[in-house]
């Protein structure tokens, strides 16, 4: 692979689309860790440090919204990036999302996996 191994949480709801987003990021050379919901992805980013999270906005118990906001209001994710998945894409201020809670990309479903990879790698070296 030849370049550094980066940390990714994905935090979606729908255990298909979970894996798929894992599979894809993983095949990138990523390694992924899942969280069903954003309480425990809220938990795991505690405790462990990531380069990149990946959420759905509408999960059950905690949004995606609630989420990214307690993730900027840490010191360590205040300028990680932040991939947004929606299925309400037109429900959504996306502008508003990006300027405050500092989305990098809201992307829409369904989306291409193919896309996704080359996001989240475009992410990434912004944020190196």
């Amino acid at each position: 692979m030849g370049r550094t191994q980066r940390r990714i949480l994905v935090a979606e709801d729908n255990p298909a689309l979970s894996k798929i987003v894992s599979f894809t990021l993983e095949r990138a050379g990523h390694l992924v860790t899942r969280a069903e919901n954003g309480q425990e992805a809220w938990r795991i980013a505690q405790a462990q440090q990531f380069a990149m999270v990946v959420t759905d906005f509408q999960m059950p118990g905690m949004s995606g919204r609630q989420l990214c906001e307690l993730l900027r209001d840490c010191d360590e994710y205040r300028h990680v990036p932040i991939v947004m998945l929606t299925a309400k894409r037109y429900e959504l201020d996306v502008d508003a999302l990006r300027q405050s809670l500092f989305i990098s990309h809201v992307l829409e479903k369904p989306f291409s996996p193919i896309q996704l990879a080359a996001l989240v790698e475009e992410q990434l070296a912004l944020s190196s």
